[in-house]
Protein backbone atom coordinates (compact mmCIF):
# COMPACT_ATOMS: atom_id res chain seq x y z
CA UNK A 1 0.00 0.00 0.00
CA UNK A 2 1.06 3.52 -0.47
CA UNK A 3 1.50 5.81 2.55
CA UNK A 4 3.04 8.99 3.36
CA UNK A 5 5.64 8.90 6.23
CA UNK A 6 4.82 11.13 8.97
CA UNK A 7 7.33 11.05 11.70
CA UNK A 8 7.23 7.83 12.88
CA UNK A 9 3.93 6.96 11.95
CA UNK A 10 2.52 6.46 8.26
CA UNK A 11 -0.82 7.50 7.04
CA UNK A 12 -2.63 5.80 4.39
CA UNK A 13 -3.08 8.75 1.52
CA UNK A 14 -7.08 8.39 0.80
CA UNK A 15 -6.07 10.24 -2.72
CA UNK A 16 -3.60 7.85 -4.01
CA UNK A 17 -5.27 4.70 -2.43
CA UNK A 18 -8.73 3.63 -2.52
CA UNK A 19 -8.78 -0.04 -2.51
CA UNK A 20 -9.95 -2.49 0.27
CA UNK A 21 -7.67 -4.63 2.09
CA UNK A 22 -8.24 -7.64 -0.27
CA UNK A 23 -5.87 -5.66 -3.26
CA UNK A 24 -2.76 -4.43 -3.69
CA UNK A 25 -3.91 -0.56 -4.16
CA UNK A 26 -3.17 -0.50 -7.60
CA UNK A 27 -5.45 0.76 -10.05
CA UNK A 28 -6.79 -1.28 -12.79
CA UNK A 29 -8.74 0.22 -15.64
CA UNK A 30 -10.46 -2.96 -16.37
CA UNK A 31 -13.57 -2.89 -13.95
CA UNK A 32 -13.45 1.63 -14.60
CA UNK A 33 -13.49 0.35 -18.20
CA UNK A 34 -16.65 -1.99 -17.77
CA UNK A 35 -18.93 0.36 -15.92
CA UNK A 36 -17.71 3.03 -17.90
CA UNK A 37 -18.67 1.43 -21.24
CA UNK A 38 -22.41 0.63 -19.67
CA UNK A 39 -22.80 4.21 -18.59
CA UNK A 40 -21.80 5.19 -22.35
CA UNK A 41 -24.56 2.65 -23.53
CA UNK A 42 -27.32 3.17 -20.93
CA UNK A 43 -27.37 7.25 -19.78
CA UNK A 44 -29.54 9.57 -21.66
CA UNK A 45 -28.87 12.76 -19.11
CA UNK A 46 -26.92 14.58 -21.47
CA UNK A 47 -24.77 16.36 -18.38
CA UNK A 48 -24.15 12.82 -16.86
CA UNK A 49 -22.61 11.48 -20.40
CA UNK A 50 -20.17 15.31 -20.15
CA UNK A 51 -18.86 14.65 -17.22
CA UNK A 52 -17.83 10.97 -17.86
CA UNK A 53 -16.74 12.18 -21.51
CA UNK A 54 -14.43 14.88 -19.96
CA UNK A 55 -12.78 12.78 -17.73
CA UNK A 56 -12.33 9.99 -20.28
CA UNK A 57 -10.98 12.02 -22.54
CA UNK A 58 -7.73 12.81 -19.59
CA UNK A 59 -7.79 8.66 -18.27
CA UNK A 60 -7.36 8.02 -22.15
CA UNK A 61 -3.59 9.81 -21.84
CA UNK A 62 -2.40 7.62 -19.76
CA UNK A 63 -1.44 4.47 -22.47
CA UNK A 64 -0.63 2.03 -19.64
CA UNK A 65 -3.09 2.17 -17.11
CA UNK A 66 -5.46 1.71 -20.24
CA UNK A 67 -3.95 -1.07 -22.18
CA UNK A 68 -4.54 -2.85 -17.64
CA UNK A 69 -8.28 -3.39 -19.52
CA UNK A 70 -8.08 -5.97 -21.85
CA UNK A 71 -8.69 -5.80 -26.02
CA UNK A 72 -12.26 -7.02 -25.28
CA UNK A 73 -13.36 -4.64 -22.72
CA UNK A 74 -11.59 -1.59 -25.10
CA UNK A 75 -13.35 -2.84 -28.08
CA UNK A 76 -16.81 -2.70 -26.45
CA UNK A 77 -15.85 1.11 -25.20
CA UNK A 78 -14.95 2.34 -28.56
CA UNK A 79 -18.10 1.24 -29.87
CA UNK A 80 -19.93 2.51 -27.05
CA UNK A 81 -18.91 6.19 -27.64
CA UNK A 82 -18.85 5.76 -31.46
CA UNK A 83 -22.32 5.14 -31.04
CA UNK A 84 -23.06 8.49 -28.83
CA UNK A 85 -23.40 9.86 -31.80
CA UNK A 86 -25.78 7.90 -33.09
CA UNK A 87 -27.97 8.09 -29.58
CA UNK A 88 -27.49 12.11 -29.84
CA UNK A 89 -31.38 12.73 -30.71
CA UNK A 90 -32.41 10.50 -27.64
CA UNK A 91 -30.38 12.19 -25.42
CA UNK A 92 -32.02 14.74 -22.17
CA UNK A 93 -30.86 18.15 -21.27
CA UNK A 94 -32.13 21.38 -19.76
CA UNK A 95 -29.36 23.07 -22.22
CA UNK A 96 -28.40 22.55 -25.80
CA UNK A 97 -26.63 19.74 -26.21
CA UNK A 98 -22.84 19.57 -27.68
CA UNK A 99 -21.80 16.58 -28.44
CA UNK A 100 -19.51 17.08 -30.26
CA UNK A 101 -17.39 19.43 -27.87
CA UNK A 102 -17.02 16.80 -25.31
CA UNK A 103 -16.80 14.09 -28.07
CA UNK A 104 -14.20 14.77 -30.33
CA UNK A 105 -11.29 14.88 -27.69
CA UNK A 106 -12.22 11.35 -26.82
CA UNK A 107 -12.05 10.17 -30.15
CA UNK A 108 -8.83 12.11 -31.01
CA UNK A 109 -6.91 10.29 -28.27
CA UNK A 110 -8.74 6.89 -28.87
CA UNK A 111 -7.73 7.29 -32.04
CA UNK A 112 -3.69 6.85 -31.02
CA UNK A 113 -4.86 3.11 -29.75
CA UNK A 114 -5.74 1.96 -33.27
Amino acid sequence: MLAVKTGETNMLNAHIVRAGVDTEGEFKWCEICEVTTLALEKELWFPVLKVILTHLARVLEFRDFVFTAGEQRMKQLKEAIINLHFKKADLLSEIDIDLAKYLCPVLSRLINYY
